[in-house]
């Protein structure tokens, strides 16, 4: 089935997410979530499995909630609870991602206070950076672009070089235009990245300057 063909139907959709491979794949290139006719039992997969313990149908779930737009204040606690737990280091980054996603929709204490948690309770650099970059939302703030520079300087993990340069492009623009020359300064000095890579994220970090 394309993506494009958005009459699908319950039988299939139940065939597809008994599968944990197809329905992850599903999740993640499916574009009609909101147009197909079937929010009902998307919002029962939601419910059935948001505050679960099993780690991928917790993880489709989170996904599908941001592909659905679909937000209950309650779905807050339960994101709350997993950061605060010791799920793998994958769901705690959905976590943030959802958090950013439904950033107008969440109290600014509860999200600055779960944020700033993830940043000091996590050895992940692409937690701590998320959790920047989700801060950064909120304010300007110089002493965590101080931080988020620290941690990309030292990381050994590629995929934080792209989460930072995605957040820039799409919802940090402001931020960009004051930390661009010094992101590409630790780009070029990199040790992890190839260089094409380097390319690519210059080129990215520059689109704009005047």
């Amino acid at each position: 089935m394309g993506t494009s063909d958005y009459n699908i139907s319950t039988a299939e959709l139940i065939c597809i997410f008994d599968n944990a491979l197809d329905r992850s794949a599903f999740i993640w290139d499916y574009q009609g979530f909101k147009t197909d006719g079937n929010n009902e039992f998307y919002i029962a997969f939601i419910g059935k499995y948001i505050d679960g313990s099993k780690s991928e149908a917790l993880e489709d779930a989170i996904e599908l909630s941001i592909a659905l737009d679909y937000f209950k204040l309650p779905h807050l606690h339960v994101i709350e609870k997993h950061l605060l737990s010791n799920l793998d280091d994958d769901a705690k980054l959905l976590c943030l991602d959802w958090l950013r996603y439904f950033f107008k929709h969440i109290p600014k204490n509860d999200f600055e206070r779960l944020n700033r948690h993830a940043l000091q309770h996590n050895k992940s650099d692409l937690l701590k950076v998320q959790a920047i970059l989700n801060l950064l939302m909120v304010k300007n703030d110089e002493q965590l672009i101080t931080v988020l520079k620290k941690v990309i300087a030292k990381t050994l993990l590629p995929a934080v070089f792209y989460r930072v340069i995605n957040m820039f492009d799409i919802e940090l623009e402001d931020i960009k235009e004051l930390v661009r020359m010094d992101i590409k300064v630790i780009i070029e000095n990199s040790i992890v990245l190839t260089k094409p890579q380097k390319d690519i994220l210059t080129a990215r970090i520059l689109r704009g300057l005047v």
